[in-house]
């Protein structure tokens, strides 16, 4: 008899010892279904993340593309400033020549200012050697006329 009472006490032992271990498999079984939801959202979170990686690399696919074409941009507008470079040079060097050219005008047009003044001032003197002449040549028309009057042989001929 005291066996059994021995044996009642561990079957009731037991039987606590198992309803206590049913509750911590089935805790163990609550935490399992949540690391189990844990670990489907995290598979989506990881697909929703190679999703991503995927578009961020074609992203970058297409920016090494821009950047190409923007190094070709580049390189097109150096040549570009090149050539202006050399076309500014130009330019300057025509500038250069045209102010030669200038000073050699200026030069030109006050040489021409000057033979212009003494061009005007010989005309001037012109102009009144030819008054001059003509009072002359009037004044000996009206002497010749008075000496043909008196010795009546005519000393010219007279325009009709």
């Amino acid at each position: 008899q005291g066996n059994m009472v021995e044996l009642q006490g561990n079957v009731v032992g037991l039987q606590g010892n198992m309803a206590e271990l049913q509750g911590t498999v089935a805790g163990l079984q609550s935490n399992m279904a949540e690391l189990q939801d844990n670990v489907v959202g995290l598979q989506g979170n990881m697909a929703e993340l190679q999703g991503t990686v995927v578009g961020l690399q074609s992203n970058m696919v297409e920016l090494q593309g821009n950047v190409q074409g923007l190094q070709g941009n580049v390189a097109e507008l150096q040549g570009n400033m090149v050539e202006l470079q050399g076309n500014v040079q130009g330019l300057q060097g025509n500038v250069a020549e045209l102010q030669g050219n200038m000073v050699a005008l200026q030069v030109d047009v006050a040489d021409l200012k000057q033979k212009s003044d003494i061009m005007t001032e010989e005309i001037r003197e012109v102009k009144e050697h030819a008054m001059i002449t003509r009072e002359s040549t009037n004044l000996l028309l009206e002497w010749a006329e008075k000496a043909e009057v008196q010795i009546r042989i005519p000393l010219y001929k007279k325009a009709e």
